[in-house]
C-alpha cells in the first residue's frame, strides 16, 4: 500500500494514513499542481504486465483522492522501471521515467515522457534517450523540475544517472534541459551532459527557490545562483511618451513604442520591470 504523513498545522503534528492500496510499487514522484490545493503522486510499477503508471491525485483541503492508471503494451512493453518524475507545467503534470522495453529481438533502456492532462488524461508514451541493452550504458532515475515561477532565460531541467557497467563502471548525473520555446509533448531536451564531478547511485532531486537552483541526494545538498529575470529596455524603441497626472486617480503613462521587429508581440506583464 501507499500512506501518507502530512501535518494540519505546519509541522507540529503529523498524521500517518493510507494514501492507496495500490502494491507493487518500484517508484514514485510527486508535484504541487500549481498554487492550488491538489497534489500529484505518480507511481512506477514494473511488477504489473508491461509496466504501469499510476497517478494518484490527492486533494490535501479534504483528503479526498482519485487514481489514474495507464499503459502502453503494444508500443512500449517495459520489462524494467528505473525511477520516474514529476513537475507541474501550466496545466498539466510532465512526467519522466526510465525503463526496459524489447520490442522483437531488440532490447533497449531509454527516458520516457508523458503528461497527465487538467482532465487526467495520459498522453502517449514516448522516449526520447535510448541505449541498445548490449551496450551496458543506460539514463536512469531521472528527476525533471521546471519552476512555479519561471523566468524568462528558464526552462525545464532534466537530471539522470549514466549508469556504465562495464569493466570502469561507474554512475555519473547528467544535466539537460527542454529546447526553448519546445513543448514537452515534442521531447526536444538537449543532449546530456556531464556537469558535476561526483557519482551518483541513484540521481539527484532538483528544485528552485527564489534565489537558487537546488541538488540534493540523502548525503549531499548543492545550490547555484538563480539570476534574476532580465528587466525590459525599451529605450531604443521609444517613438513618444505622454503623462497625464490629476486630482482624483493616479494617471497614467503613456508610451508609443517602434514594433517593426515584432519585439512587442507579446505586452510586458502589469508590474514588469521598466527601464
Amino acid at each position: 500500500t501507499i500512506r501518507k504523513y502530512y501535518s494540519p498545522d505546519y509541522g507540529a503534528n503529523w498524521t500517518n494514513a493510507q494514501l492507496s492500496t495500490y502494491s507493487n510499487a518500484c517508484a514514485m514522484a510527486a508535484a504541487w499542481w500549481g498554487t492550488t490545493d491538489i497534489v500529484v503522486c505518480v507511481i512506477a510499477n514494473d511488477t504489473a504486465a508491461y509496466g504501469e503508471i499510476n497517478a494518484i491525485v490527492l486533494d490535501t483541503s479534504d483528503q479526498s483522492k482519485a487514481e489514474y492508471s495507464d499503459s502502453d503494451a503494444e508500443g512500449h512493453p517495459l520489462t524494467d522501471i528505473y525511477g520516474i518524475a514529476a513537475t507541474f507545467d501550466t496545466d498539466r503534470v510532465c512526467v519522466v521515467f526510465s525503463g526496459k522495453s524489447t520490442v522483437g529481438e531488440y532490447t533497449f533502456s531509454a527516458l520516457y515522457r508523458t503528461e497527465l492532462s487538467d482532465s487526467y488524461e495520459w498522453l502517449d508514451w514516448t522516449y526520447f534517450l535510448e541505449h541498445a541493452d548490449d551496450d551496458d550504458i543506460g539514463c536512469r532515475y531521472p528527476d525533471i523540475h521546471l519552476p512555479q515561477d519561471v523566468r524568462s532565460y528558464e526552462s525545464m531541467q532534466l537530471t539522470t544517472v549514466e549508469k556504465y557497467t562495464g569493466i570502469t563502471a561507474y554512475s555519473y548525473p547528467l544535466l539537460a534541459h527542454l529546447v526553448r520555446g519546445a513543448e514537452f509533448s515534442q521531447s526536444m531536451f538537449t543532449e546530456p551532459k556531464h556537469f558535476i564531478n561526483i557519482s551518483s547511485t541513484y540521481g539527484l532531486r532538483i528544485a528552485t527557490s527564489d534565489d537558487h537552483w537546488w541538488l540534493e541526494r540523502p548525503d549531499g545538498v548543492w545550490r547555484a545562483v538563480r539570476k534574476p529575470a532580465d528587466t525590459l529596455d525599451l529605450t531604443p524603441d521609444i517613438l513618444s511618451i505622454h503623462q497625464a497626472v490629476n486630482s482624483y486617480n493616479k494617471g497614467y503613462l503613456k508610451i508609443v513604442l517602434d514594433n517593426s521587429t515584432g519585439r512587442y508581440y507579446t505586452p510586458p506583464a502589469r508590474g514588469s520591470e521598466v527601464r
